[in-house]
């Protein structure tokens, strides 16, 4: 079963890698596969490249 987290993010330029991480801990000791949507939609602050950043990883 493919389970979709869908994370809004808003002015979290300095938790969101933490977050992500942490959600990505969870979800790999389920059976679950996963994928996450981060969206990040209206602020100028540096989330979006915070979020790709991890997302490269």
């Amino acid at each position: 079963m493919l389970v979709s987290i869908i994370v809004p993010a808003y002015k979290q330029e300095k938790t969101i890698k933490e977050d992500i991480e942490k959600i990505c801990t969870v979800m790999n000791s389920t059976r679950f596969d996963f994928e996450m949507i981060v969206v990040v939609d209206g602020f100028l602050d540096n989330t979006y490249e915070e979020a790709s950043a991890v997302a490269s990883m």
